[in-house]
């Protein structure tokens, strides 16, 4: 059981999800009907700063500490380089000038990222993976608002792998059940109250 949760983890890690979302994005939205090298330059964008990039930071830092005692300072450290490269994310699709939903989606992310990194930093260690899938589900409520169509199959796929991925994370003992939630609502929250945020700012500073 706990080998099958292994590789359910790997299959939906952090690293590997703002890819999907991405796809999710490009192919539910207007953005699919550029030709396929844009779109392939679009996902191509955010495995490469999300997934490759704290990938190759991952195993670079585990080589070079690997004769140090692991004080549980690694996990914080792979996990702030990894909400830096979702910073890379935000400004990728500014400069590709993506639609202001998924931009806003990008940027919630990130912040969550942060915000997980502190609490994390502070001794609770929430579920990051929620916090992901947190934020993925907001950009899923960003594109409904934007009335875009999101095929049935997507959303039924992206419930039942919520609930896998924190019976996994749950299963492998990483987190429990109130780590799970919090990171799922982090994840929510943050993306989807953001962009209510900045336009209350700009409302105040005109």
């Amino acid at each position: 059981m706990k080998t099958t949760a292994r590789i359910f983890s790997l299959l939906t890690h952090p690293c590997l999800l703002p890819f999907y979302g991405s796809m999710i994005a490009v192919e539910c939205s207007y953005i699919g009907e550029l030709a396929l090298i844009f779109k392939l330059f679009i996902c191509g964008g955010f495995l490469f700063f999300a997934g490759v990039l704290p990938a190759i930071f991952r195993l670079l830092l585990r080589f070079f500490l690997r004769k140090k005692k692991d004080d549980g300072g690694f996990h914080q450290t792979e996990l702030f380089f990894y909400a830096t490269m979702l910073l890379f994310c935000c400004l990728f699709a500014s400069r590709l000038n993506l639609p202001m939903w998924f931009q806003n989606y990008t940027t919630g992310a990130f912040v969550a990222a942060i915000i997980t990194s502190i609490i994390n930093y502070c001794g609770w260690r929430i579920s990051i993976y929620m916090t992901s899938f947190g934020a993925l589900w907001a950009l899923t409520y960003f594109m409904r608002t934007a009335l875009l169509s999101i095929p049935l199959g997507v959303l039924i796929v992206l419930i039942l792998t919520t609930g896998a991925t924190a019976t996994a994370r749950m299963l492998l003992d990483k987190n429990n059940l109130w780590q799970i939630s919090a990171g799922l609502l982090c994840g929510f929250l943050c993306t989807l109250l953001l962009p209510i945020l900045q336009l209350t700012l700009i409302a105040i500073f005109q």
